[in-house]
């Protein structure tokens, strides 16, 4: 990092740094993940199918995502993926499951918000949202599979770009 990209991860590598420590005191694993332009990440993971991205976002510290991947490459019909996240959102508000669309392929991901200085607080809860986020996004992918047939594949550790694609759309 250098000049403009010093000043806006900075203050976001400063405060993930905090994040991990609490990840270690609670016992969970982790794995960096490379930064990109938009913020930075680690990876807590209990297989290649079950993990949650931790990321921050550059140019800020008072927010942590926490991202799983539903179905990633899934077929392009917007209202039928959008209307689907929609009712899974409706039916667990606390947390929402949406479409990401890029040129490069649409994924659909269960995300939370919450306020990075928490974690710190209360690690435990953090330890909680990162063991039950793995299932919301499991329950979301049958969902998908039972009511509407997408395609798509699961996110996975085994594939080599996942986890900057996974970062990139944690963020944008």
């Amino acid at each position: 990092m250098s000049g403009i990209f010093d000043d806006m991860l900075g203050p976001a590598i400063r405060q993930l740094d905090r994040v991990k420590v609490a990840t270690a005191d609670v016992g969970l694993p982790y794995v960096d993940v490379p930064s990109c332009p938009f913020g930075v990440g680690f990876v807590v993971s209990w297989s290649d199918a079950r993990f949650v991205l931790a990321s921050v976002p550059g140019g800020t510290v008072e927010t942590l995502y926490l991202t799983c991947g539903v179905l990633r490459d899934i077929e392009h019909d917007r209202l039928a993926a959008l209307d689907q996240c929609n009712q899974l959102t409706r039916d667990n508000p606390a947390y929402p499951v949406f479409l990401h669309d890029a040129e490069v392929g649409w994924d659909i991901l269960v995300q939370m918000c919450v306020p990075a200085a928490l974690v710190d607080a209360v690690p435990q809860m953090f330890r909680g949202w990162c063991e039950h986020l793995p299932y919301v996004a499991e329950r979301a992918r049958q969902a998908f599979a039972a009511e509407l047939d997408v395609g798509g594949v699961p996110h996975s550790l085994r594939r080599a770009d996942e986890l900057s694609r996974l970062l990139v759309r944690s963020l944008a």
